[in-house]
C-alpha cells in the first residue's frame, strides 16, 4: 500500500539532491571564470595604472583601505536586504563573488553569480532574484543624491547640464515601497518570471541598505577625489566626491560595458571638465578602479578566511 508513496518520496529526493549537484557544479564553475576575469582584469589594470603613472605609496595604500570599506558597505547593505534567510557571511560572501563575475564579459555574471551563490546559501531562486533586482534599484538611486551636489560644485559646466542633474534627484521616488513594488516586477518580467511575485523587506530593512549604500558611494568618491587630488590638487573636494558616484551610476546603466569600464571614465572626465585635467582624471580613474579589484579581492580572500577560521572552531571540541 505505501510502496507508491515511497518511491514517489525517493524519486523528488533524488530529483532534489540531482538539482543541487548541478547547482554547485554551476556555481563553482562561475567562481573559477569570476576568478580567471578577476585576474586578468587585475593585471591589465595595473598594467595600465604603471603606464599612466602611480601615486606615492602612501596615497596607493589609503584608497585601498577605502575602497576595502565601500565594499564591506555594498556587502553588508546586500545583506540586510535579504535578512535573518542565511548566515551574513554566506551573504556578504554572495556580493563579493558577484563583484568579481562583473569582470566576465555580458553584463548578466554579476546578478547572476549573486543569484547563484545567494540560492546556495538557502535563499530561493525566486526570492534572491527579486532582492537582486531590487538592490540594483537601490543602489542606482543612493547615487543619485550626489548629482545635486556636482551640479553646485560644477561651476564650469554648462547650466543646461547642471539644471539635468539637479533634476536627477527627483528619481529618489523609486525607493518608494508602491514604486519599488512596480519596478520590481517590471525588471523581473524581462529577465526571469520569477521575480515577479516577489514580496519586499520591510521598510526598515530598505532603508538601511539604502543608507549602506550611499555610504559605499560616499566611500569610493572620497578614495577617488584623494588619488585626484594626488595629481591635480586644485580641484574642489565636493566636486570630485560627488563625481566620482554620478559617473560610476553611468557605467552601471552601461550594461553590455563590464564594470563600466570606459563609460564611467568618460563621464569623469565630461563632469570634471575645467575644474581638472583630462589626463589627470584618467589617471586618477584607473588608480581608484586598480584599487578597486585588489579591494574586491581582499574582502573576498578576508571573509573566505573567516569562514575557514570559524569552521576550525567549530569543529575543534568535537575533534579533541
Amino acid at each position: 500500500m505505501g510502496s507508491p508513496l515511497l518511491r514517489s518520496n525517493r524519486g523528488r529526493s533524488a530529483r532534489s539532491a540531482g538539482v543541487r549537484i548541478v547547482t554547485r557544479v554551476l556555481v563553482a564553475l562561475l567562481v573559477c571564470a569570476s576568478l580567471v576575469a578577476f585576474a586578468i582584469a587585475l593585471a591589465s589594470t595595473w598594467e595600465e595604472a604603471v603606464e599612466r603613472g602611480l601615486p606615492t605609496a602612501p596615497v596607493l595604500i589609503g584608497v585601498v583601505v577605502l575602497t576595502c570599506g565601500a565594499v564591506v558597505c555594498g556587502a553588508h547593505a546586500w545583506a540586510v536586504l535579504v535578512g535573518a534567510r542565511a548566515r551574513r557571511s554566506d551573504l556578504t560572501r554572495s556580493y563579493y563573488v558577484s563583484q568579481l563575475a562583473k569582470y566576465i564579459p555580458g553584463g548578466i555574471w554579476q546578478p547572476a553569480g549573486q543569484i547563484a551563490v545567494t540560492n546556495r546559501a538557502g535563499v530561493p531562486v525566486r526570492r534572491a532574484t527579486g532582492l537582486v533586482v531590487l538592490f540594483m534599484v537601490l543602489i542606482a538611486t543612493a547615487a543619485l543624491p550626489f548629482a545635486l551636489f556636482v551640479a553646485i560644485a560644477g561651476e564650469t559646466l554648462p547650466a543646461v547640464v547642471r539644471l539635468g542633474l539637479g533634476a536627477s534627484v527627483l528619481g529618489l521616488a523609486l525607493v518608494r515601497p508602491g514604486v519599488l513594488r512596480a519596478v520590481v516586477a517590471f525588471v523581473g518580467r524581462r529577465v526571469t518570471k520569477a521575480a515577479e511575485s516577489v514580496d519586499l523587506p520591510p521598510g526598515g530593512a530598505i532603508d538601511r541598505s539604502s543608507l549602506l549604500l550611499f555610504c559605499h558611494h560616499l566611500v569610493q568618491g572620497l578614495a577617488f577625489a584623494i588619488v585626484l587630488r594626488a595629481f591635480d590638487t586644485d580641484v574642489n573636494w565636493v566636486l570630485a566626491v560627488a563625481a566620482f558616484p554620478v559617473a560610476w551610476l553611468a557605467g552601471f546603466l552601461a550594461l553590455p560595458v563590464p564594470s563600466g569600464i570606459g563609460v564611467r571614465e568618460a563621464a569623469l572626465v565630461g563632469l570634471l571638465h575645467g575644474a581638472a585635467p583630462a589626463e589627470a582624471v584618467l589617471a586618477a580613474g584607473v588608480v581608484h578602479r586598480l584599487a578597486n579589484v585588489l579591494a574586491e579581492g581582499i574582502d573576498l580572500g578576508g571573509n573566505q578566511l573567516r569562514s575557514t577560521l570559524r569552521r576550525q572552531r567549530a569543529q575543534g571540541p568535537s575533534s579533541a
